[in-house]
């Protein structure tokens, strides 16, 4: 008989108890999803130049000055510098891509760095390709091959962003849509991101 009677108000409890673990959760789930969410909107507001061994504390045009000019490297410009050859077939489709580039975002300086070994033939090639895509908005420089070794590029095309204190802060190795949201929204980031450093100045 009083077990009975106690039934419903055990059930009571139970349901009120689940429905409290549900809300716990519910509300730990949002507190994870918004520091997430702030996480990813800080990051992005300011994009840190990611590690690479290689060119830990040196300056890009330091070790490259005997093969790039100077007036490669703007001083108030991010720089995107992309490794290519006529005869890479994804290098190619990325060229139109990397020339609206230049033309589409003045802050950001194109540089395309062909590594052909130099013959008539290379020479012919690479005019038929550029004249492609003429207007031709991208500066495009011919480079000797050993600049690949310098950049440790095992890859065509391979790309690197370097900032306005020639500090190489991201590398691709691969084609990459250039014109994709992804891409552009990372570009302007780090356009944005390199403004705010180019102001101060840079560290030995």
């Amino acid at each position: 008989m009083d077990t009975n009677e106690n039934s419903p108000h055990n059930d009571l409890l139970e349901t009120r108890k689940v429905l409290k673990t549900m809300m716990i959760a519910a509300f730990a789930l949002i507190i994870l999803l918004s520091a997430g969410l702030w996480f990813m909107s800080r990051y992005l507001q300011n994009p840190k130049p990611q590690t690479m061994t290689t060119y830990s504390n040196k300056k890009t045009n330091v070790q490259l000055s005997p093969n790039i000019p100077q007036y490669i490297w703007p001083e108030d410009r991010l720089t995107l510098l992309n490794f290519w050859a006529s005869w890479c077939a994804p290098c190619k489709k990325e060229l139109p891509q990397l020339n609206q580039l230049a033309q589409d975002l003045p802050n950001l300086n194109v540089v395309l760095l062909n590594v052909d070994n130099k013959n008539e033939n290379s020479e012919i090639a690479i005019q038929e390709i550029l004249s492609k895509i003429s207007p031709l908005f991208a500066k495009n420089l011919s480079v000797d091959p050993q600049l690949m070794s310098d950049f440790e590029v095992e890859v065509l095309p391979s790309s690197f962003l370097v900032n306005s204190h020639k500090e190489i802060v991201w590398k691709s190795s691969g084609e990459i849509d250039w014109l994709s949201a992804e891409s552009l929204l990372r570009l302007s980031k780090f356009i944005k991101y390199d403004k705010k450093k180019a102001q101060k100045p840079a560290e030995n």
